[in-house]
């Protein structure tokens, strides 16, 4: 399909940026709030956080079935990601929440340090991770061949909050980072959803689909 091709294809720009991002010596604006303080850091909360990858990559390969909604789902991403990328190369932020030491040597500890040594707590403000989940939830609440399935649904919204829950209790973002998901999340999907005008190749699979 050649929505999955493009899709593909964008990764790689999408990694060098983000990467190049990480690594450039700028200055950056330090996000809070003061709800930041009241949440505490819990490692257990690695365990939906790593399951983010498995459940964004694996909603937009199952979406093949349904071409129309496969497009929606990665134009939403694609383009939501840029927008992030943007902002972060104009306006580089980040957040100073983390813990200067693990409270205990457990296996969720050791994994949250590996997330931290691969993604600095830089560029975070709006939360990519955020507002990728909240894409692929509606994508899953839209697709008319999910509507009769409230198990998947279900799950699929269990893990949506457990995922966004994990950036605060891990202390991978504010409540600024994803109030702002949020918004742009927001936004997209009413420009995806609602202006989004597919080719009629698209329409056609999806019917005889």
């Amino acid at each position: 399909m050649k929505q999955l091709l493009l899709t593909a294809l964008y990764v790689p720009v999408y990694l060098l940026w983000f990467f190049w991002l990480q690594q450039r010596p700028v200055h950056h604006v330090w996000m809070s709030a003061r709800l930041d303080d009241y949440i505490p850091f819990c490692s257990v909360f690695v365990i939906p956080y790593l399951l983010w990858f498995l459940f964004v990559a694996g909603t937009v390969l199952s979406f093949r079935r349904w071409p129309e909604e496969c497009l929606r789902l990665c134009v939403y991403l694609c383009v939501g990601m840029t927008i992030c990328l943007a902002i972060y190369t104009l306006f580089p932020n980040g957040q100073q929440l983390r813990p200067a030491t693990m409270p205990d040597d457990s296996l969720c500890t050791r994994l949250v340090f590996l997330v931290y040594e691969m993604d600095p707590a830089v560029n975070s403000c709006p939360s990519i991770h955020v507002y990728n989940t909240l894409g692929v939830w509606n994508a899953i609440t839209r697709a008319p061949a999910l509507r009769g399935r409230p198990l998947v649904q279900g799950c699929a919204g269990v893990l949506s909050v457990a995922i966004i829950l994990s950036t605060l209790f891990l202390k991978q973002h504010s409540v600024v980072d994803v109030a702002a998901a949020l918004l742009l999340a927001a936004g997209m999907e009413r420009a995806v959803y609602g202006g989004l005008r597919l080719p009629r190749r698209a329409k056609a699979a999806q019917i005889s689909g």
